[in-house]
C-alpha cells in the first residue's frame, strides 16, 4: 500500500511538473486518451512488480516506474523532460523524507517505512501544487522551458542521477543509525535540489535577457515607425499644399474644357486629379501607432496595386502598451501584404472597431491554398521566405504581444465570391472606467 501511495503521488507531481511548469501540453484526442489509460495500466502492473519482487529495491526502476505515465502522456520525445521531472521531484522527496526522520525521530522501523515514507511524498506532491499555481501567476517561462531542447533536460537527469549516493532505505531501528540515515537522504536530495534549483536560475537569466532584447528590438522597431510616420506626414502634407495651390488652375481648365464639351478629356483630367489626390491620402486611426503602421501599409499597397480598404479606428482607451500595439499591427499587416502578394486577385481590408470593452481589429486578405487554419490558429505548409529559420516568429511576436495585455487573437478561413480569404481578428481590452 504504501508503495502504490508514494508511485502515485510521485507520478501526479511530475506529471505536474511538466504540464504546469515547464509548460508541455497534454493532447486530448482519442489515440492520447488511449495512451493514458495505456499508462495508467503500466503503472499499476510496475508497483505490483515492484511490491513483489526484488526489483522493489531498485531506485532505477522505482524511476522507470514514476516515469510511465509522463511519457504515456506527453510522448517519447519529452523523454528527457520527463527524466529531469522525475529527479527534481525525487530530489525534493528525498529532502521531505530525510527533513523527517531527523526531525521526527522515529523509534521504531514499521513507523519510518510506512508513516514518515507517506508523509514525505503527500509533502513533495503539496510544494509541487504550490509551485505550479507560483507559475501559473507568472505565466512567462512555460513557453521558454517547452521550447528549450532535450539535450539540456538529459544532462540536468544525468547530472542528478549520478549525484545520487543514497536511497531511503533503513535495515536497522537503531535511533543514531536511523539519524545518520536521515542526515544523508536529506544532505543527498539538497545537494540536487541545490543543482536543479541552479540551472532554472540560469534559464531563467537567459530567458530575462532574451526578453530584454527581444524589448528593445521592439522598442527601436517602433521609434523607426514613428520615424517614417512623421516624414511620411511631412511629405503628404507638402503634396496636399501644392494640390491646393494649383485647385483654381484644375477647375478653371475642367471649366474651360466643359464650355467646349470635352467630355472625354474631361474624365480624364479628373481621373489624373483623382490619381494625384490619392497619393496626399491620409488615414487617421486615432492613435499614433496605428497611423504610422496603418498608413505605410496603405501605400504600399498602392504602389504594388494590392486593393486596400481601411474602415473604422482606435480608441484612445485601449489597454496596450505602444510597443506591443507596434509589433501587433506591423506582423499583421505586413503577413497579409505578402500573402495578397502570392495571389492574382490582390485585396487587403482592415476594420477597426470598439464594443463591450474590447478593440476588435479584423484584417482580411486574399490567400493561397498553401494557408490553412485549425481551432483558430493559422498553420502554412511552407515558408516562401528566404530565411526560413525566422519562419513563425512574427504570428509567434503576435500571439505574445496579445497575451501580455490580456487579449486574444485567431484566425478563420472565408470565402470571397470563390475566392479563398484569411481574417486575422484581434481582440485588444479597453480601459473602462
Amino acid at each position: 500500500m504504501v508503495i502504490a501511495i508514494r508511485v502515485t503521488l510521485e507520478s501526479i507531481a511530475t506529471v505536474l511538473v511538466l504540464y504546469g511548469i515547464l509548460g508541455f501540453k497534454i493532447k486530448k484526442d482519442t489515440l492520447h486518451k488511449i495512451y493514458g489509460v495505456t499508462g495508467i495500466i503500466l503503472t499499476a502492473v510496475m508497483m505490483v512488480v515492484m511490491h513483489r519482487t526484488v526489483l522493489g529495491f531498485s531506485t532505477d526502476i522505482w524511476w522507470i516506474t514514476v516515469g510511465i505515465l509522463s511519457v504515456s502522456l506527453f510522448g517519447v520525445r519529452k523523454i528527457g523532460a520527463v527524466a529531469a521531472a522525475v529527479m527534481a521531484v525525487d530530489s525534493m522527496q528525498a529532502l521531505a523524507d530525510g527533513a523527517l526522520t531527523i526531525f521526527c525521530s522515529p523509534n521504531n522501523y514499521f513507523y519510518l517505512i510506512t508513516v514518515i515514507a507517506v508523509a514525505g511524498s503527500l509533502i513533495c506532491a503539496v510544494v509541487v501544487c504550490v509551485l505550479v499555481v507560483m507559475q501559473k501567476k507568472r505565466g512567462v517561462l512555460g513557453d521558454f522551458y517547452a521550447e528549450s531542447r532535450q539535450y539540456m533536460y538529459i544532462t540536468v537527469a544525468i547530472i542528478s542521477h549520478i549525484m545520487t549516493r543514497s536511497y531511503m532505505h533503513i535495515s536497522s531501528a537503531d535511533p543514531n543509525s536511523v539519524f545518520d540515515q536521515g542526515v544523508t537522504v536529506m544532505a543527498n536530495g539538497f545537494g540536487r535540489m541545490a543543482f536543479i534549483l541552479t540551472v532554472v536560475l540560469c534559464c531563467e537569466i537567459r530567458f530575462r535577457k532574451q526578453q530584454l532584447d527581444k524589448q528593445i528590438a521592439f522598442n527601436q522597431k517602433c521609434i523607426d515607425e514613428q520615424t517614417e510616420q512623421y516624414e511620411f506626414l511631412n511629405s503628404t502634407q507638402q503634396e496636399l499644399r501644392k494640390f491646393r495651390h494649383d485647385s483654381i488652375a484644375h477647375l478653371t481648365a475642367i471649366e474651360y474644357m466643359a464650355m467646349n464639351n470635352e467630355t472625354v478629356k474631361i474624365k480624364d483630367y479628373v481621373n489624373n486629379l483623382l490619381g494625384e489626390y490619392d497619393k496626399t491620402k491620409y488615414i487617421s486611426t486615432g492613435n499614433i501607432i496605428g497611423d504610422a503602421v496603418i498608413n505605410q501599409c496603405y501605400q504600399r499597397c498602392k504602389e504594388s496595386e494590392v486593393d486596400i480598404a481601411v474602415i473604422g479606428g482606435l480608441s484612445i482607451d485601449m489597454k496596450i502598451s505602444e510597443t506591443d500595439l507596434c509589433v501587433i499591427l506591423t506582423n499583421v499587416l505586413s503577413n497579409a501584404y505578402e500573402a495578397a502578394m502570392k495571389c492574382d486577385r490582390r485585396t487587403v481590408r482592415i476594420e477597426m472597431s470598439s464594443f463591450g470593452g474590447i478593440q476588435f481589429i479584423r484584417v482580411t486578405n486574399s490567400t493561397v491554398e498553401s494557408t490553412i487554419t485549425s481551432d483558430g490558429e493559422l498553420c502554412i505548409s511552407e515558408s516562401s521566405k528566404e530565411d526560413k529559420s525566422s519562419h513563425g516568429f512574427g504570428i509567434q511576436n503576435v500571439k505574445d504581444a496579445v497575451r501580455r495585455c490580456g487579449g486574444k487573437v485567431r484566425w478563420d478561413r472565408t470565402d470571397n465570391f470563390g475566392y479563398p480569404m484569411i481574417m486575422t481578428e484581434v481582440e485588444l481590452p479597453l480601459n473602462i472606467q
